[in-house]
């Protein structure tokens, strides 16, 4: 899967290969997009934020 472009296209097909449900996939692309927008950089809070919902999609 291209993860070049996270959008809704992205979110359906995760969707479907993985079963997870949508709207955690949906919640953690939007963290993700978020962070690549960011002028901050990486802080460790939104770090902790998107492990966690990786963790709640692989678990």
């Amino acid at each position: 899967m291209d993860t070049s472009k996270l959008d809704d296209d992205f979110i359906n097909k995760l969707h479907y290969k993985t079963g997870k449900d949508k709207k955690d996939i949906s919640d953690l692309v939007q963290l993700i997009n978020d962070h690549r927008k960011s002028y901050h950089g990486s802080l460790e809070e939104d770090l902790i934020k998107i492990n966690t919902a990786i963790e709640k999609i692989l678990h």
